[in-house]
């Protein structure tokens, strides 16, 4: 599946592009590059309007186990926006926000960009 990560380091701010299929190594391959890259703290804006699918519910609580266990270690992640225009992957990216509240990161879904960006910029991350 195609997938593009484009880190910012002046906004502090890292897009993912995701296209077809997304899977559960594909996300973890994201977070892993964030990690390595010092950029843990950094916000995610991911534009998922591409996606035709999305993890299963039980990779769902996977992911949110796993970053979990990273914010335990590292500390709090950065905010995460993910914009979609399909049911079925906004219905899903609602699940990982709402398993996502107390393992240390906040997320939130859109139907739009502006409204992805400006909360983003309410949610920044202080800088280190």
């Amino acid at each position: 599946m195609p997938i593009t990560y484009e880190r910012h380091d002046e906004t502090r701010r890292i897009r993912v592009t995701a296209s077809g299929v997304l899977t559960l190594r594909d996300i973890l391959a994201v977070i892993d590059r964030q990690l390595a890259e010092g950029a843990w703290t950094y916000s995610i804006l991911y534009d998922a309007h591409d996606l035709t699918a999305m993890p299963s519910a039980d990779e769902v609580r996977k992911l949110a186990a796993r970053v979990e266990a990273l914010a335990q270690k590292h500390g709090r992640r950065g905010a995460i926006a993910i914009v979609t225009s399909s049911d079925a992957v906004y219905g899903t990216s609602r699940m990982y926000a709402a398993l996502s509240e107390q393992p240390g990161q906040t997320i939130s879904v859109f139907r739009a960009f502006d409204e992805a960006e400006r909360w983003l910029a309410g949610e920044q991350a202080p800088q280190d």
